[in-house]
Parts: C-alpha cells; sequence; structure tokens
C-alpha cells in the first residue's frame, strides 16, 4: 500500500508538471499546414502562424519557440511580458529560423529580462521616419541576446539597441554591418548601466579596411550618458571604430572595462576613448591588435613579461597598460596600430 502511495504522488506530479511546461510554452511554425493564429499554439502540432499571434496569446515568463522559415514580421513584445523567451531553431544552416521584415525594427523589446536566442534577425530597409532602423531594440531590465545571427543591409543600421537597459547582456552572436554607412553593431544607449558584450564576433560597420572606402560607423558604441560598460573577449575585425565611446558630459563617471579583445583592420581607430583618467575610470587593459607599428612590430616582448614592449595610446591620458604579445601580425602585416583620438 505504501508502494502504491508513493507511485500514486509521482503520477500526479508528472502530470501537473508537463501541464505547466505545456501552459507556459507556443509554437510558431508557418511552414506547418494547420498554422493558424487561433490555434491555442501549445503543442508542433497546433502551432501559431506568425510570432506575433504567440506573444498576443503569451504573457510574462512564456516561451515563444520557432520553427525554421522566414517571418516577415515586426515582433513587439509590450510592457509587461517580463521573462518573456523568443527562440528559433537555429541562427544558420538549414534549420535556420530568420525574422526578416520588409521595412523596420524586427524586434522590439517592451519589458524586462526578456531572452532572444537562436535567431538570424535581418535588417532590409528602414521604416518611415526612424532613424536608427534597428534589427534588436530593447528597453528595460536584464535582457539577454545571445547566439543570434544578424545582418545590418541598410545605412545607419543599429544592429542592437539597448535603450536604458541596465545589466543587459549580449553575447556569443555574429553581428555584420555589411559595410553600409553610419552602422552601429552594439550601441549601449542613453542611461543604460552595466551591460556587458562578450564572445561576439563583431565586423564590417562603417567602412573597414576591407570595404576600401571612408564611410564612418562602429562596431560597438556607448552614449555620453551610459555607464560601466564591459566589453571582453570578442573578435571585433574590419570595422571603421572598433568600439567608440562618446566624449564626455560634464559629469565623466562612465567606469567602462574593454580587455582581452581582439581589434584588427579597423579602418580608423580599434578604441576611440577621449575621457580623461583616471577622472571617467575607464579601463582599456590587455587587448591584442593586430596591427604594426610603422617599421617597428608593437607587439615584441624583449624582455620576456608577456606584455608588449611598446604601449598604445588610448585618448589624452588613458592607455592600454598591457597590450599582449604576438609573433604574428594579421593577414600580411599592413596597417598601424592605430587607437587614440580622431
Amino acid at each position: 500500500m505504501p508502494l502504491m502511495v508513493m507511485l500514486s504522488i509521482k503520477t500526479d506530479v508528472d502530470s501537473l508538471f508537463l501541464s505547466r511546461d505545456a501552459g507556459g510554452t507556443l509554437f510558431v511554425d508557418k511552414a506547418f499546414a494547420g498554422a493558424l493564429d487561433t490555434n491555442d499554439g501549445f503543442s508542433s502540432t497546433s502551432p501559431k502562424l506568425t510570432i506575433m499571434g504567440a506573444i498576443n496569446s503569451a504573457g510574462p515568463g512564456w516561451k515563444i519557440k520557432i520553427a525554421p522559415g522566414t517571418y516577415q514580421e515586426n515582433v513587439i513584445v509590450p510592457a509587461g511580458y517580463d521573462g518573456i523567451q523568443i527562440q528559433g531553431r537555429a541562427r544558420d544552416g538549414p534549420n535556420k529560423t530568420s525574422i526578416a521584415p520588409l521595412t523596420g525594427r524586427s524586434i522590439s523589446i517592451n519589458c524586462g529580462y526578456a531572452e532572444v536566442s537562436f535567431l538570424e534577425v535581418v535588417d532590409t530597409a528602414p521604416a518611415v521616419g526612424d532613424l536608427h532602423n534597428t534589427c534588436i531594440y530593447a528597453t528595460g531590465y536584464g535582457h539577454t541576446i545571445h547566439h543570434i545571427s544578424l545582418t545590418g543591409n541598410s545605412a545607419g543600421c543599429w544592429g542592437i539597441w539597448f535603450h536604458d537597459v541596465d545589466y543587459g547582456l549580449v553575447h556569443d552572436n555574429f553581428i555584420d554591418g555589411t559595410y553600409n554607412i553610419s552602422g552601429i553593431g552594439v550601441f549601449i544607449g542613453d542611461d543604460s548601466v552595466g551591460c556587458r558584450i562578450f564572445h561576439n564576433y563583431i565586423t564590417r560597420w562603417g567602412s573597414g579596411t576591407g570595404s576600401g572606402l571612408g564611410n564612418n560607423g562602429y562596431g560597438v558604441g556607448r552614449h555620453i550618458d551610459a555607464q560601466r560598460m564591459v566589453v571582453e573577449e570578442n573578435d571585433i575585425i574590419d570595422n571603421f571604430v572598433g568600439v567608440y565611446l562618446y566624449p564626455p558630459g560634464a559629469t565623466d563617471i562612465e567606469g567602462d572595462y574593454i580587455g582581452h579583445n581582439n581589434f584588427m583592420e579597423n579602418a580608423s581607430y580599434d578604441i576611440y576613448d577621449e575621457h580623461d583618467y583616471p577622472k571617467s575610470a575607464n579601463v582599456v587593459d590587455e587587448n591584442f591588435y593586430g596591427y604594426t607599428a610603422g617599421l617597428i612590430p608593437w607587439y615584441l616582448d624583449s624582455d620576456g613579461d608577456n606584455i608588449a614592449d611598446y604601449i598604445v595610446r588610448c585618448g589624452p591620458t588613458n592607455r592600454d597598460k598591457h597590450p599582449l604579445p604576438s609573433p604574428f601580425s594579421w593577414k600580411n602585416g599592413k596597417g598601424n596600430a592605430r587607437v587614440g583620438v580622431i
């Protein structure tokens, strides 16, 4: 008898768990023959037709699972949907899930703690009156964007824009600006605090050396009124400017950290920071710059202390105190260490 009671309790718990899981996840599959936004969306055999159809049926903490295919939608998550998850199948390959509207922002998030993952997100053309056509726009608290393939196809595109976002995470993404002018790969916007950008490949925002042009654009940009951004362990390659910290304002207390990144082939500057140290409390440290300094390889380490012999300038008083040495230069060794003030 005790054994029967235990089995009965286990069965009830499993049933409760499955019911709760089905209630918190909605499926979207435009290729499914019976897909309709009037479906309940609780299973892959009764999916929603559109992403917005699923969002309109969801709420805080729900997961939207999107099957492979291209969804030409402007996805908008309203305020109050805190903790929502938007998850595709894959960001590339045969099972790719792509959000690529005809015009306007691909994804706009107006709640807190959203998570967006395993998607291709494409900017196609700006909407009328939108000065910063954006692939992913978010405001609120604690968002996470990861395992995204992002492509900016229009001039002035901002790949990921965190506006007044505290402690947002952007990691393990491929972020490509396709050499369009005046674009920004990741923009940490007004009043954002403590956002972290790591393990990303960020390339071709503005004109890098590969384009042969002279147009502006930044791999990573930080607004004058944002603070304590962390940029680490990224490959920031072939942009016009790698990381741009907007000029100082009345209270220069940004406190950013830029370290352990690979900077290569950026056409203007790897890092543009004209803030005063130590007032700004910015730290630029232990990055690798794949260039030579004139005829002298700046990365030489003659005393064997694992710190490159030549200090790299980074603003009026800021310096990269520990540029990492290497026996290699990027590709054929052309270019200079361009870290400093425009």
